[in-house]
């Protein structure tokens, strides 16, 4: 583990026994950290006591909020890697398991140098992380702002971050006890900057990122379930230290057919421009969508929604928003199957739109235009210089549409802190 910086913490009111401990780990690791700098090839090893040498027990390098704290404690990298247990001050014998937790660490941010940590307290300042979603690359796909430790905002105080960052979506995780999250999930919420989402994609995939980079502790067995308004929506991790990630989202549900020249009208496009074998339909896997097949990618570069005017029309339709596509050439390539894929809504338009590509990949699979059970792309965002790529499945059993699974990468371009006091 590369750190750049330690920053000790401290504050007032923990028992003596919570700092005798704090104190030999946090002088082991300054300690750790100068005989790298005078021999940079020595590995950093288990770690020791700072003057005996003796090997401690990573399961005691952190500490849970003791009882007396007037703040939180530091928690270690070390501790998160190597135990799912977060031993208690064996002094007070803290009882809060839900209590908020503070870190002063800077240290490189992949996962082979362990965990990102994160801070909240009592002075209203919050760790915030901005990553990339649906991309391999940093500044592509669609970005996402994940605030941490947020069980003490209200809605309000929520939508009105969400408004600050002024991105298409906005998350905020409000850590529970573990054995809460363990049987439902970690709470996360979802917010635009109108509204409070259900479920949404691309804030799935980056929030679980986040939870991995900051709290691997919540993984079991590569999988990170994450407790949002819609249920329990679980994001399975591809390798160790991958940021690759594929939710399943649930079944779809099949609304109506839509009128292809209304909404071709709504969509600034001719009728001509639609395909006439896949009829525009409502889909859901928790956000209802209008899917839209068109003939040509030329016809997608076109497409101008009038949104006052179409969001009032899909509202009375039970939809929220057109997701439109277009075959795209992919001869002589694996997979065989490809789209192009835009989203305008909220007076802009979304790079990456998870929630609508497994809205899309069960259309596409049920009408018998992709194949059952093959990961494809679906790729989006590349009109306004912010390409991503979506990677869809999902089964055909008899007339039954099921496994909808949307995969891609993540990567953490920022991060920081909110001063809300």
């Amino acid at each position: 583990m590369a750190l750049r910086q330690f920053d000790f913490v401290r504050s007032k009111g923990l028992c003596k026994e919570f700092w005798s401990t704090l104190r030999e780990l946090n002088l082991s690791r300054i300690a750790g950290v100068r005989a790298r700098r005078r021999n940079p090839e020595r590995s950093e090893g288990p770690l020791k006591h700072w003057s005996t040498g003796r090997e401690l027990n990573p399961r005691m390098q952190v500490l849970q909020t003791c009882a007396l704290a007037t703040s939180p404690p530091v928690l270690y990298q070390e501790a998160l890697l190597q135990s799912a247990t977060i031993a208690r001050c064996p002094s007070c014998r803290a009882s809060n398991a839900a209590s908020p937790i503070i870190t002063r660490n800077v240290h490189n941010q992949s996962m082979a140098n362990g965990p990102v940590l994160t801070r909240t307290d009592s002075n209203g300042e919050l760790d915030y992380f901005i990553v990339d979603v649906f991309t391999s690359s940093a500044l592509a796909g669609n970005p996402l702002a994940v605030v941490m430790n947020t069980a003490q905002l209200t809605t309000e105080q929520m939508q009105s971050i969400a408004r600050e960052f002024n991105l298409s979506e906005t998350t905020f995780v409000e850590r529970r006890p573990a054995s809460v999250e363990e049987a439902e999930g970690v709470r996360v919420r979802i917010f635009t900057t109108e509204e409070e989402l259900p479920f949404a994609g691309h804030p799935t995939l980056g929030t679980a990122s986040v939870l991995r980079l900051t709290a691997p502790e919540v993984m079991r067995e590569s999988v990170i379930t994450l407790a949002e308004n819609v249920g329990p929506i679980p994001v399975r991790f591809s390798g160790t230290d991958s940021l690759f990630a594929e939710m399943t989202q649930r079944d779809p549900e099949f609304g109506a057919e839509l009128d292809p020249s209304e909404v071709a009208r709504l969509c600034g496009l001719s009728l001509e421009d639609l395909d006439p074998s896949a009829p525009p339909q409502v889909v859901s896997t928790g956000n209802p969508f209008a899917i839209v097949l068109l003939h040509s990618t030329e016809a997608l570069g076109r497409l101008r929604v009038s949104q006052d005017e179409a969001t009032t029309w899909l509202r009375a339709r039970a939809a929220r928003w057109f997701f439109v596509m277009s075959t795209t050439p992919n001869q002589n390539q694996r997979p065989r199957h490809a789209f192009r894929a835009r989203m305008q809504f909220n007076g802009g338009e979304d790079p990456a739109t998870g929630s609508a590509a497994g809205c899309a990949v069960s259309y596409l699979v049920k009408r018998g235009l992709a194949p059952s059970g093959e990961r494809f792309p679906i790729r989006q965002g590349v009109e306004m210089g912010r390409p991503s790529e979506i990677f869809v499945t999902a089964t055909l059993a008899g007339a039954t549409v099921t496994d909808i699974l949307v995969a891609g990468s993540t990567v953490l371009v920022a991060k920081g802190q909110l001063f809300l006091s």
